[in-house]
């Protein structure tokens, strides 16, 4: 891994346009984002690829928006996520009037999620909530080893 953060882009087609702007806003931000649409060449086995960066990525954005509802996708990267144990932020692409969506998946209606009023907005605060774990990890890193372990 280089020394931006990765962080997997989990989307509906539905909020494709809305993911297009964060993953630009992140880009910006320094952070390097796997989004499908800029990761996948003409050709690529695109399971193989998803299921690769998956893997790899620390963090994992789930963008929730309609188009998430009993969206079989969004429950495999969601599955794939926890099975991993990464750090999942889930992020609702639209003004959503109860605290908590009736139709977001069971397994995010216990975290925090973040609203913000566009996709900008919460590239950035993702931004830097990716930058401050990659500074806890250099300075784990900079920590000696403790008396016993080497």
């Amino acid at each position: 891994m280089a020394n931006t953060p990765r962080i997997f882009i989990s989307y509906a087609r539905g909020d494709e346009a809305w993911a297009a702007q964060f993953v630009d806003e992140l880009k910006a931000q320094g952070v390097e984002a796997w989004y499908d649409k800029t990761a996948i060449e003409f050709g690529d086995r695109w399971s193989e690829k998803m299921e690769q960066a998956l893997r790899a990525a620390p963090v994992v954005a789930i963008l929730l928006g309609p188009g998430s509802i009993n969206n079989p996708w969004t429950e495999f990267e969601l599955g794939a996520a926890l099975a991993g144990n990464k750090k999942i932020i889930p992020i609702l692409t639209q003004d959503v009037d109860r605290e908590v969506p009736i139709w977001l998946p069971p397994l995010l209606r216990n975290r925090r999620l973040l609203r913000e009023a566009s996709p900008q907005a919460a590239a950035r605060r993702v931004a830097e909530v990716v930058g401050s774990m990659m500074d806890r990890d250099t300075e784990d890193a900079d920590l000696p080893p403790r008396a016993g372990t080497g």
